[in-house]
């Protein structure tokens, strides 16, 4: 998959994936520091850290229905509220950005065997 791609949709207020369905290696979550501490948009925040410092692959099978209902997050006003929505926006990008400007990239190392 392209570098950057959920990045530029990010951008464009749009992403081809629900951030929901993102998986990644214990140890890269860990290094990235978990999960913003944000309103929301939490795992778009850890898809997009991880996208700036690691190669992924992306399967174009769909792996979750979405559906709405009013106790979810997103179904606040406050949620939407303009000024709620652009800082949780630019902290995601600011974090993406400064791992980006690091040149710090992350590859998972296999195992070692014991018998070496």
């Amino acid at each position: 998959m392209e570098k950057g791609r959920f990045y530029h949709e990010h951008g464009q207020k749009r992403l081809s994936v629900q951030a929901v369905t993102f998986a990644a290696h214990t140890d890269l979550v860990w290094a990235l520091g978990g999960w913003p501490a944000l309103t929301g948009a939490e795992t778009d925040g850890l898809l997009l850290a991880a996208e700036a410092v690691s190669n992924g692959w992306f399967i174009a099978q769909p792996s979750l229905l979405y559906r709405k209902h009013a106790a979810q997050t997103t179904a606040s006003s406050r949620y939407w509220h303009q000024s709620e929505s652009n800082a949780r926006f630019a902290a995601v990008r600011q974090r993406a950005d400064a791992l980006q400007r690091s040149g710090w990239t992350w590859e998972q190392r296999r195992p070692q065997d014991p018998n070496d």
